[in-house]
């Protein structure tokens, strides 16, 4: 499991906002459950920098440090409309309540398809892939 790069650093932004391209990413509420599945993907032969997981807190910090790097112009970006702006919002809500995130590079279908199928059999939910012009919602 990768300690770097930091959740927010993985391809961090497409029109000012949050957005890791190439990767699925999961919100986990349980941390136990949360580092079941990392092993799992592990063992499912997922490249060990492939894999993150983040507590919440840390995912907090990440953003706050991100947004403290902006200039005022970047800060107004998430504020207008956008799929990625709502998402990142959510991922924000579900940062404060301590939920886990666990992140995972899946560029093709069938990778996707089964990263996806473990992090929903281990209790990861708000799972979306970042493609390269769309996010797609897989539970």
């Amino acid at each position: 499991m990768s300690e770097t790069p930091n959740l927010a650093d993985l391809h961090p932004v497409m029109l000012g906002t949050f957005y890791p391209q190439g990767f699925l990413v999961a919100v986990v509420e349980d941390p136990a459950r949360a580092q079941a599945v990392v092993a799992s993907l592990l063992d499912a032969g997922f490249p060990t920098e492939d894999v993150m997981l983040r507590p919440g807190e840390q995912v907090l910090a990440n953003y706050r440090a991100y947004q403290e790097q902006r200039s005022p112009l970047e800060r107004l970006a998430p504020l207008f409309p956008s799929e990625e702006s709502d998402v990142m919002r959510e991922y924000l809500d579900e940062a404060e309540q301590g939920r886990t995130f666990v992140a995972v590079r899946a560029p093709g279908r069938d990778q996707r398809d089964r990263a996806g199928e473990m992090l929903r059999s281990h209790g990861g939910r708000a799972i979306r892939y970042y493609g390269e012009h769309t996010i797609t919602d897989l539970g």
